[in-house]
Parts: structure tokens; sequence; C-alpha cells
């Protein structure tokens, strides 16, 4: 009988059996490629969400730590450099901006950019992430870290100080040890604070401190970290303020930023040519006029988010015009000031103006509405989510269709996203959800104002009623579970 040879085998079925995926030929960085996350890199598909600074603005900023983070100039010679203020001053654009001339001129180490937005929150891909981006910069170093975790591929799974010596500092230190000359390069973190776990965050920023008093230019690395002024981070970077390794800057909501703000609308709100301009000026008017340009540069106070904000609602494409929006901007704050004696330049009134852009933002929604759509808000708000959550569990908890959730926030696209994916187009039935659908924040400033009452008053999401309504609706969905588990009503879970 003729056997045929391995290899030629055919028409034949295995039954059982356990399949192991080979992978003999994977290398070191194979692995830590896996376990890193391409989209929280600077110039990621996804961080295209962050905005970089438009050119022109926040000028002296960039050039001042793009400069440190190319030479470690002797103004500012510390290793570490902390920018921190509140939402909205536009850190993150300056992040990136920095990021980007940083690595033109050739400095770059790595870039991690956070953000609940796009689901980049986990503190265990921070350091390998970190690790992969460094490899492609530093052949060398690429070599060291491939080595050390094809000898050792459990390293990828360790803690994060376990992975911040291995990953980083030791292949580091090995080439230091060598006399292998590398050239000095910058990592840059942004959003540190929208990291899963305050313990996180304070373990990141107290092991990378400790790694530059401890080891000083022998890692050739910088670090750049741009957050709120959250107090547990503050805690850790306040323990070592002798001998001044950390160069802290406080990017504050200014009136200096006028004129950046002022470039910035310019720059975005413009008007698309008629298609037929026969009859038209050779010399059309600027829009914004220099008086509405002002007006709206005083609503944002200082605020570089409002100001996207503002410039996203203007012009919204599905509205009728730029013109009418800018209108309705102007006309509202108009109002604004006519029924109200404080200034805004009061400082105990700087978010009046664009509370009041988001009080005109909620007024858009018809008063049929406007109670659904708040507690729907309430059930975003609150549930316990990274970045986004599937439009089936508000539409679950308040026991609505998905249509009527449409509706409902229909006139929030500017500040909410609801996105869809094409085999739900159509389907309104609450048992027959895709699982694609999904509700996120685009505007965190914009949530922050539902939560605080003093600030947007009738249309605050923090309401007894709605509270109750979801009391309401959980103790239905309880007795719901019991009953198709088939417990009685007394039954102990």
């Amino acid at each position: 009988m003729l056997e045929k040879p391995p290899g030629e085998l055919t028409n034949f079925r295995i039954f059982g059996g356990t399949f192991v995926e080979a992978s003999g030929n994977r290398t070191g960085l194979d692995r830590l490629f896996n376990r890193s996350i391409p989209s929280a890199a600077y110039d990621s598909f996804v961080a295209d969400s962050k905005a970089s600074c438009m050119e022109g603005t926040r000028m002296q900023y960039i050039e001042n730590i793009t400069s440190w983070a190319t030479s470690v100039s002797q103004a500012h010679p510390q290793r570490l450099l902390w920018l921190y203020g509140p939402a909205g001053v536009g850190k993150s654009a300056v992040a990136k901006s920095c990021a980007t001339e940083t690595a033109r001129i050739g400095h770059l180490g790595a870039s991690f950019f956070f953000s609940r937005d796009n689901g980049v929150v986990n503190p265990a891909d921070f350091f390998t992430t970190l690790a992969c981006q460094i490899a492609i910069h530093v052949p060398e170093y690429k070599r060291a870290v491939s080595a050390k975790v094809e000898a050792d591929p459990t390293l990828l799974d360790k803690g994060l100080e376990t992975q911040f010596q291995e990953l980083i500092i030791t292949p580091f230190l090995e080439l230091h040890n060598q006399r292998i000359l590398l050239v000095q390069r910058t990592i840059f973190v942004d959003g540190l604070d929208e990291c899963d776990g305050n313990l996180a965050q304070s373990k990141i920023v107290d092991l990378i401190i400790k790694s530059v008093v401890t080891y000083g230019k022998s890692i050739p690395l910088l670090w750049a970290f741009f957050t709120r002024p959250e107090r547990h981070i503050d805690d850790v970077f306040s323990r070592y303020v002798e001998p001044p390794i950390v160069w802290s800057i406080d990017l504050q909501v200014s009136s200096d930023d006028s004129s950046d703000i002022r470039l910035y609308f310019r720059n975005s709100l413009y008007l698309w040519p008629p298609v037929d301009d026969t009859y038209l000026p050779s010399t059309p008017p600027a829009w914004p006029s220099e008086e509405e340009l002002e007006i709206l540069v005083e609503m944002v106070a200082g605020l570089f988010r409002s100001a996207t904000a503002v410039s996203r609602y203007i012009m919204y494409p599905y509205a009728p015009s730029p013109q009418r929006q800018l209108r309705n901007v102007l006309e509202f704050h108009l109002r604004l000031r006519e029924s109200s004696a404080q200034p805004s330049t009061s400082p105990m009134n700087v978010t009046s103006d664009i509370d009041a852009f988001y009080t005109l933002i909620m007024g858009c929604i018809p008063p049929q509405h406007l109670l659904l759509a708040r507690q729907i808000l309430l059930v975003v708000r609150t549930t316990d989510s990274e970045s986004e959550i599937p439009i089936r569990i508000p539409a679950i908890i308040l026991d609505i269709s998905l249509s009527d959730l449409r509706n409902s926030l229909s006139k929030l696209s500017l500040v909410l996203g609801l996105r869809r994916d094409r085999e739900s187009q159509g389907s309104d039935d609450r048992r027959a959800w895709p699982g694609s659908e999904t509700i996120s924040i685009n505007d965190l400033s914009f949530m922050e104002f539902l939560w605080d009452r003093e600030r947007s008053k009738e249309y605050c999401i923090q309401d007894t009623h709605n509270f109750g309504i979801l009391a309401a609706r959980g103790m239905s969905l309880m007795k719901e579970m019991h009953q198709i588990n088939g417990l009685s009503r007394g039954a102990a879970f």
C-alpha cells in the first residue's frame, strides 16, 4: 500500500485535540508591539481628536518647551517638566505641538496621550508602549530591549515598577556601561489624569522621578507631563522640590491669551464662496467682523476648549448657515449681558459666558424631549465607563426605545457623539440592539456644567426627580431579573 509522504495529506478530518500557536519566530519586539497601544502616540490617527496648536498660537510655550526638550538649556536644566492647568486651557494642544516639533528635530523618544474619549486609559499598557516607541527611534536600545523580552516574555505581564525597571531603565544602563553614546530624547505624556486610577497615576510619576534622581544623565531621557493640577499628582511632584529637578509651568486662564484665541477664531471661522460670485464685490468684508470677534474672545474667557466648542457650533454643517449660528451666539450673549449686573471680567465669573453657550445648546432641545434628555445625560454621567457607553445601557435603564433616545439627544451632537454601526441602521427595536452603538462625551466641560446646579440651573441633571426615576427603574430591573431566574422576591443574591 502506497503512503503519501508528509505534507501531501488531503481529505482528512481532525476531531478534538489542543491547538497551540507556534510562535517560535516571534522576536521580543514583536511581543512588545502586541502589548503596546499605537493609538496613544501623538501622531496616531485616533489622536487627531486632540488638535495641535494653530500656527501662531501658544508660541512662547512651544518654543521654550521644545528648546528644553532638544537641549536642556542652562535656563531650565531639569530633566522633568510638568505643565499643569485647568480643563480647556490647551494643555493637549501644546503637548502635541511640542511633540511634533521635537520629532521634526530628531529628539523624540516616545509619546503617550491618555484619553478617555479614545479609550486610552489602561496603565498596564503605558511602559510597554513607551518601550516599543523608543525602540523604533533608538536601534541600540531596540536590540537590548528585544533580547530582554525574548529571554523573559513574562516581563510584559509584570507590575508597573518591574516593567519600568526592566523595559526602560536596565536596557539604557547596559548601553551606558558599554559606553555607547546616545542622543538625548524626550518622552511626552499628556492627560495622565485620565489614566485609570489615582494610585496608578501617582505610581507612574513617582517611578519616573525616582529614576531621574537615581540615574540622572545615565538614562538619556527627558520626561514632559501635561495634566490637570490634581492633588494626588501635585503631592508626588511636591516631594522633590529640593533639589529642584522638576520644571513646573502653570498654564492659567489668562486675558494674555486673547490674541491667540482671536487668531484661532479668525482662522477657524470662514464662509464657503458661492458658486456664482459674479455680483459679489471684489473685496468682501471680513467675517466675522472685528467687533464680533472681540465678543467671541470675551465669551470664552481664555479657555481654548471653549473656543473650540463655540467654533464648532458656529460652523456646524447641518445648521442653516454659519452667519445664522454666529448671530444666535451673539444675540444670546447680549441678552445675558442685559440681564446680568456682574461683568464677565470678574474672576468669580470666569465661566459665565461659556455657561451661557452651553445654556444655548441645551435650549435647542425641544421642551417635550428635555426631561428625558436630562435623564439620559445623568445615566451617561454616572455610568462607570472609560470613554463611551453602549447605547443600550441608558435605553434599558430608562425603559425607552432607541428612537426616543436619538430624538432626545439629536440637538446635542456638538457635545455628544452617537456612533451607529451599519448593521444598526433602521433598527429601533429595544430587543435587537447591535452592541457597537455607543454614546461618547465630546466635551467634558459640558458635563461638568450640567453637574453644577449653580451653573446650569434648570438644566442641571442632579435632580431629585431624576435620581428617583433611576432608583425606581433599578428596582424594576432587579424584579425582572428575579423573575427571569425563577427566584422568589425574598431570595438573596
